[in-house]
């Protein structure tokens, strides 16, 4: 079947420990209510034994008979326990779902829900997206819309964190205030603040968002090491990108973190791009099928100037006609220049 079990699979129900503070330590997250030194800790409720998940492959297992997504969390117990307790009750469709977890493995491991499609960028690139970027990046922020609602600081968002489901919609994946990247490639995700070791905010999460934006729409990262700390990259607006969407993001990413736009601004506006971007490619399509020439009519006789002014006007409800398709206007240029030959008057 090509499956493999975990290696060395450990204890299920009795956690024989070998010395006495390890087992304090992996059983912390259960607090007890008793102040009787007998009474056994409570097992967390995300709690599921190493061997009851089985292997595929690095990063994908079988739980229950389920697929499901195994990632490792390297950073102390006390952030997994944090990360843990939190994400297990985040129920949001643009959040990615926690299952169970296990704090005994080496590394520490996470279980989530089934995730076919990859990260948002690699799916952006297999062109499999029949909506706008701006679509999937307004599902991307009502996931950090939920968690800013209830007060959940994401301390490791970064594109490789903001995934798409099986239904090919974006989430917010692996919740927690501890950011487990450390090494290059980083740093550029992080607000100014944290690379003073301040602890992760709301607003630290909403300029990783803003970063994570400026990357999907127009393929730039930041440089970590080209005055980083102090927003230089702020500037200077990265090339084909509008200005519209280029305030957006550096509303998003001010210097001082009490600048910055809330989670529910930035949501309300990348759903405004989505819609803008819905209804021009409505109006490029409804372009495909007009012929110009039929509005060029022996009933209009007017000049050659007046002819194309009228086509101006009536073209002027579509707000791409400063991009109508290169062959139609080949052909008005065409009739423009037969128009003229023929002594300023329509036929």
């Amino acid at each position: 079947s090509g499956k493999k079990q975990w290696q060395d699979p450990l204890p299920t129900i009795n956690f024989k420990l070998k010395d006495a503070d390890a087992g304090l330590e992996l059983l912390n997250p259960a607090k007890s209510t008793s102040t009787n030194p007998l009474t056994v800790p409570v097992t967390p409720k995300w709690f599921i034994p190493q061997e009851y998940i089985e292997l595929i492959s690095e990063n994908h297992g079988e739980w229950l008979g389920a697929n499901v997504m195994l990632s490792t969390f390297q950073a102390p117990f006390a952030d997994f326990e944090s990360s843990a307790t939190r994400w297990l009750h985040c129920r949001h469709p643009h959040v990615t779902k926690l299952f169970v977890a296990c704090h005994l493995s080496s590394p520490r491991l996470l279980v989530t829900e089934y995730l076919p499609n990859g990260t948002l960028h690699e799916f952006l690139q297999t062109g499999k997206s029949q909506k706008s970027i701006w679509h999937k990046l307004h599902e991307a922020a009502l996931g950090l819309q939920y968690l800013h609602r209830h007060k959940l600081a994401h301390g490791d968002l970064r594109s490789e964190n903001i995934v798409m489901n099986s239904n090919s919609e974006a989430q917010i994946t692996r919740v927690g205030r501890t950011s487990t990247c450390m090494g290059p490639g980083c740093q550029e995700y992080k607000a100014s603040e944290l690379l003073c070791l301040e602890e992760p905010s709301l607003a630290s999460g909403v300029c990783a968002f803003g970063v994570c934006t400026l990357q999907f729409v127009v393929d730039y990262l930041p440089d970590g090491d080209r005055g980083y700390g102090k927003r230089e990259w702020l500037t200077s607006k990265p090339h084909g990108m509008d200005d519209v969407h280029w305030c957006l993001i550096t509303d998003m990413c001010k210097q001082d973190p009490k600048d910055r736009v809330k989670i529910t601004y930035v949501a309300m506006q990348l759903k405004r791009f989505s819609n803008d971007e819905a209804q021009e490619h409505h109006e490029q399509h409804e372009m495909e099928g007009v012929d110009v020439a039929t509005y060029l009519t022996p009933e209009i006789a007017q000049t050659v100037d007046k002819a194309v002014d009228i086509l101006q006007k009536r073209y002027a409800k579509w707000s791409i006609m400063q991009r109508m398709p290169g062959d139609e206007l080949a052909r008005v240029s065409d009739l423009h220049s037969q128009l003229e030959q023929k002594g300023d008057k329509c036929p």
